[in-house]
């Protein structure tokens, strides 16, 4: 499935501390060279290994790119004020969304 998602290739992936090869625990923060930038920092979030937060988004760029992680799937069922789903992919300065629940991607609700 086409996606903008910056980390689709840890679908699923068990990441782990290369030192040690624990699984990653809570969040790490990176630069890395990448998406037309020389040098792009980047925060992820990690449970068991997996892309999770149950506070926000899961993967955080310097460049305000954000995506919503559950379980190593992009996955967001929050709704907003308005009781329509939010994106699990915030990109561009916010003027591109993606919608996912359990790894599936869902029509826009507007």
């Amino acid at each position: 499935m086409k996606t903008i998602s910056r980390m689709k290739s840890y679908i699923n992936a068990v990441v782990c501390y290369p030192e040690t090869k624990i699984p990653c625990d809570g969040p790490l923060y990176t630069r890395q060279k990448a998406f037309g930038h020389e040098s792009l920092g980047v925060i992820a979030h990690f449970k068991n290994g997996l892309l999770h937060n149950d506070e926000g988004p899961a993967v955080e760029f310097e460049d305000a790119h954000t995506e919503y992680w559950k379980n190593g799937v992009l996955h967001n069922d929050q709704v907003n004020a308005n009781g329509l789903l939010m994106p699990a992919i915030i990109s561009d300065y916010d003027s591109i969304h993606e919608y996912w629940i359990h790894g599936e991607k869902v029509p826009s609700p507007v």
